[in-house]
């Protein structure tokens, strides 16, 4: 009787990650977009390649992604400035790519211009987007 038990919950275990998996390809497929998130910035960097401005102690990434274009959304904390190396103040212009449950509703008309993204900070966060 155990054995039966522990067959069906590995099973319906198995199933569940299959299905889960598949819900996020399907999400990929339908959207043309991928959404990743990351502990800290090491484990963000073992699987895909930051922007040069995010700082090497930067916690709670998370990125959204076209699989279809270069077009990507993205935030993080960090305790860090933004390099002034890389990060220049200037005006935000147009809208970032996506629409996500994890974004302002609106962005500010200012913030930093970071090579090819658009950068502001809210509420302890830092915001960027690059179409």
């Amino acid at each position: 009787m155990t054995r039966t038990r522990l067959f069906l919950a590995v099973s319906a275990a198995a199933l569940a990650v299959v299905s889960l998996s598949g819900c996020a390809v399907m999400d990929a497929v339908a959207t043309h977009e991928q959404e990743h998130v990351f502990a800290t910035h090491g484990d963000a960097s073992a699987e895909v390649s930051l922007p040069e401005f995010v700082p090497a102690d930067s916690t709670r990434i998370r990125i959204r992604a076209s699989t279809s274009s270069s077009a990507e959304l993205m935030r993080f904390s960090t305790a860090e400035a933004l390099p002034a190396t890389v990060c220049e103040p200037g005006a935000l212009e147009g809208e970032p790519p996506f629409d996500t449950t994890w974004w302002p509703q609106t962005p500010p008309v200012d913030g930093m211009l970071c090579s090819d993204w658009q950068v502001f900070e809210r509420d302890g966060a830092v915001y960027g987007w690059t179409n």
